[in-house]
C-alpha cells in the first residue's frame, strides 16, 4: 500500500493484513489506530477496501440477497429463503467488518446463485422448492460453516488483546416481547405471484453475479508491505 512508516502497525505486515479488527473501530480492535476515528472510517479506510471490497458493492449484493430472502419466505419458499438468508448472513460480517473476505466466499456466493436458479426453473413449473430440500440444506451448511469457522478465527486472533485495549461494555440482553402473537392465517399462492416472483429473482441473481464478478475482479493479489 505504499507505506513508508516503519512505526506503522501495519508496516511488514501482508496487505491482505485486517488490521481493522486487531487496532480499529470493529469488533475487537481496540481502537488505537491513527488513521481512523470510528467503525465508519475504518470501512472507508483503503486497507479494508483492499482486503473486503468496495463497501457499495459489498451491500448491493447483501441487498440482493435479503430482498430474495424476503420474497421467498412470502411464498413459502422455505430452501430459497433460508439459502438466501444464511448467504445474507455471510455478506452481512463481511460488510461489517466483522470477519476478512475470503475468496472462498465469492465461490460459496456464486454456489448460492446457481442453487437459487435452479430453485426457479421447479417453482415456475412446480409451485413449490420441497424437492430442492436436500442441495438446499447442504448449501445452507456450507455458508454457515464458513460464518462459523472465521468468527472462531477472529476470536481465536483476540484472544490475547494489546496492553492498550479497553474493556468491550456488555451487550444489554433484548426484552422478551410481551405482545400477544397475531393468528397465523394460510396465504393462497396464486399463478401471477409465483410469476412475478420468478421474473424479479432472476433480474436479482444476474445483478448479484454481475456485482459477485465485479467484487472478484477487484481483488489485488497479496504482497508484503515493505518500506521504499
Amino acid at each position: 500500500l505504499g507505506c513508508q512508516n516503519s512505526g506503522c502497525h501495519r508496516h511488514g505486515q501482508s496487505s491482505n493484513f485486517p488490521c481493522w479488527l486487531d487496532v480499529g473501530y470493529i469488533g475487537s480492535g481496540n481502537q488505537t489506530c491513527p488513521h481512523a476515528g470510528s467503525e465508519q472510517e475504518c470501512k472507508n479506510c483503503p486497507v479494508f477496501q483492499q482486503i473486503n471490497g468496495n463497501i457499495e458493492t459489498i451491500n448491493a449484493i447483501f441487498r440482493l440477497f435479503h430482498s430474495m430472502k424476503g420474497s421467498a419466505g412470502f411464498l413459502d419458499l422455505t430452501n430459497l429463503s433460508g439459502v438466501a438468508h444464511a448467504a445474507e448472513s455471510l455478506l452481512d460480517l463481511v460488510r461489517s467488518g466483522k470477519i476478512e473476505l475470503d475468496p472462498s466466499y465469492v465461490t460459496l456466493l456464486c454456489q448460492s446463485c446457481d442453487f437459487a436458479k435452479e430453485a426457479l426453473d421447479l417453482v415456475e413449473n412446480e409451485y413449490t422448492d420441497q424437492s430442492t430440500e436436500t442441495i438446499a440444506a447442504e448449501v445452507t451448511e456450507k455458508l454457515k460453516q464458513a460464518a462459523e469457522d472465521a468468527l472462531e478465527k477472529v476470536a481465536r486472533a483476540a484472544e490475547t488483546p494489546s496492553a492498550s485495549a479497553e474493556p468491550v461494555a456488555a451487550v444489554d440482553q433484548p426484552v422478551p416481547s410481551t405482545a400477544k402473537e397475531a393468528p397465523e392465517f394460510e396465504l393462497e399462492i396464486t399463478a401471477e405471484m409465483v410469476e412475478r416472483f420468478t421474473q424479479e429473482a432472476d433480474e436479482l441473481l444476474q445483478n448479484a453475479e454481475q456485482n459477485l464478478l465485479k467484487w472478484t475482479e477487484a481483488q489485488p493479489e497479496p504482497e508484503v508491505i515493505v518500506p521504499g
